[in-house]
């Protein structure tokens, strides 16, 4: 089944584009700033959101308004994105 990935990288983007070419891959990718508002595109698009380590990456220790930000962003598109149909 095809797949579509994000990346807040343009170089790792194009990096993945150039290994699914040669492993003629269904995957799908772009560039996305998960703390931008989320495309209109993107709005229950997809029946599966995987996140492969985002939430690590960006989770602060103790910072309240950057975890705030990513509770009132970052999991608000998630959800948008997500058509459970």
């Amino acid at each position: 089944f095809p797949s579509h990935d994000t990346d807040s990288s343009e170089e790792i983007v194009k990096d993945m584009i150039k290994r699914s070419l040669l492993m003629k891959t269904m995957c799908k990718y772009e560039v996305c700033d998960i703390f931008e508002p989320l495309q209109q595109k993107y709005r229950k698009n997809f029946n599966v959101v995987l996140d492969k380590g985002t939430l690590d990456a960006i989770l602060p220790e103790d910072v309240e308004e950057e975890i705030t930000k990513i509770k009132n962003v970052f999991f608000k598109n998630v959800l948008e994105s997500f058509n459970p149909a």
